[in-house]
């Protein structure tokens, strides 16, 4: 820019500086109208996985998971599954029927109607929060189940963690979202450290006698310990490499497990001897475990004949448990939470897509990428 000399007009000076300002406030204005767009696909996209783009091979939606699924929409329809599932009081029949029926519009006819609990105590899902976690559920051949992970403040203070089973009929247009199998209980930030769980090739394959074996033998006194956070009474149960979900507890958050039902389905061909079993077996057992929840006696009086102790609140949490058998016996190697169920009616699920008319597990597909 010329600079004139002393004395004389700066008119053209001043002329030059406009212009330069206002090729600085157009800029200025285009940067601000791009980044807002840039924002708006941001906020369009949250919740979703990145869709594949044409030329893109199977291998890298594998490897930077480019599948569709509605993240956000399941996260939320599990925040709501739990906080309905999570909240009760037995001393209020209306909100007892009242919760029912709002678990039922939100699940399939293969899921508890109760949602795990007893019928007593009182508890309130103060703090519910989708915390992120996501994987995948081989359980729906065709792809379109996921677990999600959802942690629970309640009305104790005490933080709790759940994992949901969830179906979506059609999960590019993030329609027909569905509960499709009990929600599991774990510790804390725990549901990311499992490791694979076994793959059942062929459901339906278990072996009764082995279920009772593991039950008596490893499960009954691994929930004990587990629940307890007791590590040193855990390591009779652990294999030595076993992950950090199955080795650390609930640190006492729930107390006195009962095992409600055990199924054990080997990955060959199932023995009907337990003993007859090799070393290097694995099993996928499904287990339902109840659990007391402290602190959920009702604040009125209820029954005058119930004891504190009778009346608390109890809730049975679903798991998938991989053991593997040594020379030295079964031990547990893993653990998930939840337990996903591919019977059933799926109303919602089957309503925004009229043309599929079988069950998710009847339609073949490739394992699904969380």
């Amino acid at each position: 820019m010329p600079i004139p000399r002393p004395g004389s007009s700066t008119r053209g000076g001043r002329g030059i500086l406009a212009t330069t300002k206002l090729i600085l406030v157009g800029s200025s204005a285009a940067v601000a109208a791009a980044g807002m767009m840039l924002l708006g696909v941001i906020l369009a996209n949250t919740g979703r996985e990145t869709p594949p783009s044409p030329g893109v091979t199977s291998s890298d939606e594998t490897a930077y998971r480019l599948t569709t699924y509605p993240v956000a929409a399941a996260g939320t329809l599990a925040e709501r599954y739990m906080r309905a599932c999570w909240t009760f009081n037995s001393d209020n029949q209306d909100a007892v029927t009242a919760r029912r029926a709002l678990l039922a519009t939100m699940s399939t006819t293969a899921v508890d109607p109760e949602c795990g609990w007893n019928g007593k105590g009182t508890q309130v899902a103060a703090i519910v929060t989708f915390n992120g976690q996501v994987t995948a559920a081989p359980e729906f051949a065709d792809g379109n189940g996921r677990y999600i992970g959802v942690t629970v403040i309640t009305n104790t203070g005490v933080t709790r963690e759940a994992t949901v089973p969830v179906y979506a009929a059609d999960p590019v247009a993030g329609e027909g979202l569905i509960v499709a199998g009990n929600p599991g209980e774990t510790g804390v930030g725990l549901g990311a450290f499992s490791n694979s769980p076994v793959t059942v090739t062929e459901p339906g394959t278990g072996d009764a006698s082995l279920a009772q074996t593991i039950t008596v033998g490893v499960l009954n006194g691994y929930f004990t310990a587990w629940g307890e956070s007791d590590t040193v009474a855990l390591a009779r149960f652990v294999s030595t490499d076993a992950s950090i979900a199955a080795t650390t507890g609930l640190a006492n958050t729930l107390v006195n497990p009962v095992i409600q039902s055990v199924t054990a389905i080997p990955d060959v061909e199932p023995e009907r001897n337990p003993a007859a079993y090799p070393a290097g077996t694995n099993v996928e057992a499904s287990v339902a475990v109840s659990w007391t929840i402290p602190g959920t006696v009702p604040p009125q009086s209820g029954s005058a004949n119930a004891s504190p102790i009778d009346r608390q609140a109890q809730s049975v949490s679903n798991y998938r448990v991989t053991l593997k058998l040594t020379t030295q016996g079964w031990f547990v190697k893993d653990l998930h939470a939840g337990n996903a169920a591919a019977a059933g009616n799926f109303p919602a699920a089957l309503a925004s897509t009229p043309s599929q008319s079988t069950p998710p597990q009847a339609v073949p597909s490739s394992p699904p990428t969380p």
